[in-house]
């Protein structure tokens, strides 16, 4: 659990529901329950994220026949907030969902070395993203117990690439990427790209992410090998979508 009170969390959030799923709650379950730190500015930003991870979720749902059987996959996980926000979704949309067919994919120790790709530069010059290679670092049981109310999902612990032959052979529905380095974006998006099925999305967290560029530099590079095009969002994120309609504004409904 984390120093951060859920009460102050959410006084600082918008009411917010998205076909007929109270966000906001989730959002304050899912801070509360993966016990991951946030504060200050970075509260309304998740938010904003963790709203339009939910309008997506809800286009797909509605457009997907096999809505009842999702095929889900998160990519860099951390603590579990964003994924835990996805099974609450997913529970309340699914009867009877307990996690089947969600896989959540992170090495568990920590980020790897920063390449070149990741480097940042500012007003003194170079600086690389070493110091936040431990950051970012939890374990298997941690994310296991704040799954308990999901006992389905199935967890791989390992480095990307080598952990994605681990997955099963099938065609996704949605995935989420937040990896914040380049090689594991790339790798990541290179591996689930061939994988998605018919109205399926990815969603890339860190596109627009001054403190990770190796992820944008990784997604515009793969886009553009394959000559995709793709949806960068008011947030931030970056979204790839296969003949999925695009999801509505969820601060803005009738639009």
């Amino acid at each position: 659990m984390s120093d951060q009170n859920p009460v102050n969390i959410t006084t600082q959030i918008p009411n917010l529901v998205v076909d007929g799923f109270d966000v906001s709650k989730a959002f304050v379950i899912a801070q509360a329950v993966t016990g991951t730190p946030m504060s200050g500015t970075q509260i309304i930003k998740r938010f904003h994220k963790a709203a339009y991870l939910m309008s997506i979720l809800s286009t797909l749902i509605t457009d997907n026949p096999n809505a009842s059987a999702p095929a889900i996959a998160e990519a860099g996980v951390w603590r579990g907030f964003s994924a835990h926000l996805i099974a609450q979704y997913l529970a309340s949309k699914i009867p009877g969902w307990q996690g089947q067919g969600m896989h959540l994919i992170d090495s568990f120790s920590g980020l790897r070395t920063p390449q070149p790709e990741d480097i940042i530069t500012d007003k003194n010059g170079l600086k690389h993203v070493t110091k936040h290679r431990h950051n970012f670092k939890s374990t298997v049981d941690e994310v296991r117990s704040a799954f308990s109310d999901f006992p389905e999902i199935t967890i791989h612990a390992g480095w990307i690439p080598d952990v994605l032959a681990m997955l099963p052979d099938r065609r996704w529905s949605f995935v989420h990427i937040d990896t914040d380095h380049y090689q594991p974006t790339f790798d990541s998006l290179n591996y689930f790209i061939a994988e998605m099925q018919y109205n399926s999305a990815i969603l890339e967290d860190d596109y627009g992410s001054a403190l990770f560029p190796g992820a944008k530099n990784a997604w515009d590079e793969v886009c553009q090998a394959r000559g995709l095009a793709f949806d960068v969002l008011s947030t931030g994120q970056s979204l790839l979508r296969k003949s999925l309609p695009f999801p509505p504004n969820p601060f803005k409904p009738d639009e």
